[in-house]
């Protein structure tokens, strides 16, 4: 006799079924997992350009409501697997004419950090017949500690870096960016995924009333818990200075001595603005200032007539090593007085990882011909008036750098940074957005410079000081206030991952311990299956 179900148990063995039941069963599991992919989409509208802050609070929800439904821990994961390659592949759309085809699987490789926070969801939201306020309380801090050290882990550079950070969305969102302050962008993390576990609680199916109200209390109570940070705060500790700094945006030009002489013009411009820095942007000099001495004294010709040091930007083939460098190199009358060199690179945009065995990627997409050499560790560098710390570009989206730069003792945190093979996309915006992330997460302000845009500039708390798009072209000077505020991040670095961690490992402890085993012979019936 043929029986059409699904799976069923006979003498201790899974029995698989072809019936025409188990073919509808399929279309109707592949239509979920296409939902979930779908939903994983809209997250990305909070980012720049769009930059739809408020999306960050509840575009996870449905997302873990579905995750909630599935029949199986497996399926819950896989749905969180799905909704977090529409997302990598949404927010990193501006890649896709570059990566080429490459951008699926770099998108599939990032979701699966998402697949456990899914299987949480399923285990603590779906796996009871009714919800419980405890296991609701639970989800609203396992789902956020998975889900931030699915972050932490893929801010590994060689993985793409810390790019598009769920926190790092409420840039322009003050309030909660706040929170920066207290845990860096883990912590703004942490709390939009907690407060989405509350938004999908208060929404779904089968839930208890009071279980639906204890999930939207919470929810609002984190809310309001930001908004209370940031109105008790204490503000920067304002040093009672504040600093010219001139941003020069010259445009897209890919002749180095075109590009040389756009920067050197516009530079010449603030003679009269009475600037305390020049910042040119990433790449800015395109030869070897050490075999070309002529651009050096050019750059000083700059330094007497703005009457300020200029932090130039060299991307050379060094003569003395003859590897190819991006470093930072802050000019002053009388010469060069010191210099920075990348160290965190771009993956297969300045170097291709395990080049003997993935340099043949370099055939189908815009990757690195050749790889850049890196730095060793950060350095200050000291103009006149105030201590600079530099990063380069890429850089500017790990938490670390900037946060150790004012450990250090940087006055101000400088990125010199060039997006021009992303004009036209949301690439720019999406880099100039970090600095005001890093500013209020370092207590130090951030400027950056950008050869055709974003050019932006931030106060410590992420007031906005200017934002020069990518249509402009030119150099403009912004009066930066300066302070050496040293927020809980400084001090304590990052202690919500290894909170997170170490509740997870909590969670998992306790669920080991209280795990019995089924009695002989019950082979199947130890845990109840859902339908």
């Amino acid at each position: 006799m043929t029986i059409a179900r699904g799976r069923l148990r006979q003498r201790g063995r899974a029995v698989t079924s072809t019936g025409p039941q188990a073919g509808g069963r399929d279309r109707h599991r592949w239509a979920w997992r296409s939902a979930a992919f779908a939903l994983g989409a809209p997250l990305a509208l909070a980012f720049p350009r769009p930059s739809l802050w408020w999306l960050a609070f509840v575009a996870l929800a449905p997302l873990v409501l579905l995750a909630r439904a599935a029949p199986t821990a497996r399926e819950a994961g896989v749905r969180a697997w799905l909704g977090g390659c529409g997302f990598f592949l949404s927010v990193d759309s501006w890649l896709l004419p570059n990566a080429k085809v490459f951008a699926v699987p770099a998108a599939l490789v990032l979701g699966l950090l998402w697949l456990p926070w899914g299987r949480l969801a399923w285990r603590l939201l779906g796996a009871e017949p009714r919800l419980q306020p405890g296991r609701v309380a639970l989800a609203m801090v396992l789902l956020p500690s998975a889900f931030v050290l699915g972050e932490v882990v893929r801010s590994w550079d060689a993985l793409g870096g810390p790019w598009a950070l769920l926190g790092a969305s409420q840039w322009n969102d003050r309030p909660v960016l706040a929170l920066a302050s207290l845990g860096g962008v883990w912590l703004v993390s942490f709390v939009l995924v907690a407060i989405n576990v509350g938004v999908a609680v208060a929404t779904g199916p089968r839930v208890p009333r009071a279980v639906r109200g204890g999930g939207a209390l919470a929810a609002c109570g984190l809310v309001l818990a930001a908004l209370a940070w940031w109105a008790v705060r204490p503000p920067p500790g304002d040093l009672g200075r504040v600093v010219r700094i001139g941003l020069v945006q010259p445009g897209k030009i890919d002749n180095v001595e075109a590009r040389f002489s756009a920067s050197e013009s516009a530079s010449l411009s603030l003679a009269g603005a009475r600037p305390d820095l020049v910042v040119w942007s990433e790449s800015s000099v395109g030869r070897d200032p050490e075999a070309n001495p002529g651009d050096v004294a050019r750059l000083r010709r700059v330094v007497a007539a703005t009457g300020a040091d200029v932090l130039a930007n060299v991307d050379a083939r060094r003569q003395q090593t003859g590897g190819i460098y991006k470093s930072s190199l802050l000019v002053g009358p009388d010469g060069p007085l010191g210099s920075y060199d990348k160290i965190r690179l771009v993956p297969f945009g300045e170097y291709v990882p395990a080049r003997p065995l993935l340099g043949w990627v370099g055939r189908f997409t815009d990757a690195a011909a050749e790889n850049r050499h890196r730095g060793t560790h950060l350095v200050l560098l000291h103009a006149r008036s105030l201590t600079v710390g530099p990063l380069i570009c890429f850089e500017s989206s790990f938490p670390d750098l900037a946060r150790n730069l004012a450990r250090m003792g940087a006055d101000v945190v400088v990125v010199q940074s060039a997006t021009t093979t992303f004009q036209q996309t949301w690439g720019p915006q999406q880099h100039g957005a970090l600095a005001a992330v890093r500013a209020v997460e370092s207590g130090r302000p951030v400027v950056q410079a950008s050869i055709a845009g974003v050019s932006a500039a931030f106060e410590p708390d992420g007031r906005m000081l200017a934002w020069e798009p990518t249509t402009w072209r030119g150099a403009v000077v912004v009066r930066v206030p300066l302070s050496r505020d040293s927020t809980v991040y400084d001090r304590f670095g990052d202690w919500v991952p290894v909170s997170s961690a170490v509740a997870l490992a909590l969670a998992l402890a306790g669920a080991v311990a209280t795990r019995r085993p089924a009695p002989r012979g019950s082979w199947g019936r130890g845990r109840p299956r859902r339908g």
